[in-house]
């Protein structure tokens, strides 16, 4: 049905207030995307800070790593990754927060080395 003044985005054919069905199914996204961009910045920072820190064989086997995941297409990969891991709603968390995190480690891993030789 149309919008009215009492379904400010109208119904479907079932009856059902569309404006409430957008606000439940934002609620779920911004969730994941939220979960998502924590565990990314989280696990970035961290091996990102660590890599700066303690360098040697350490850095180099962490950014060779952070190297390959990124020269693999990330939409693809994520895909390839969601179908052996199942597609649930954590895996996706998981898997999308580490590839994503690859970019977060790069950036403070380049912060960490500044800092790091920096005279105080």
């Amino acid at each position: 049905a149309p919008w009215s003044q009492e379904f400010k985005l109208g119904t479907d054919q079932l009856g059902r207030d569309m404006l409430t069905r957008l606000i439940y199914g934002a609620r779920n996204t911004i969730a994941i995307a939220v979960a998502t961009t924590l565990l990314s910045f989280a696990v970035g920072v961290s091996l990102g800070l660590l890599a700066a820190l303690y360098r040697g064989w350490l850095d180099q086997i962490l950014s060779r790593a952070v190297d390959v995941l990124m020269s693999i297409p990330s939409l693809i990969f994520a895909l390839v990754l969601l179908s052996i891991f199942g597609s649930s709603i954590t895996s996706l968390i998981v898997i999308i927060a580490l590839l994503d995190s690859t970019r977060v480690f790069r950036l403070s891993r380049a912060v960490g080395l500044n800092v790091a030789v920096m005279e105080y």
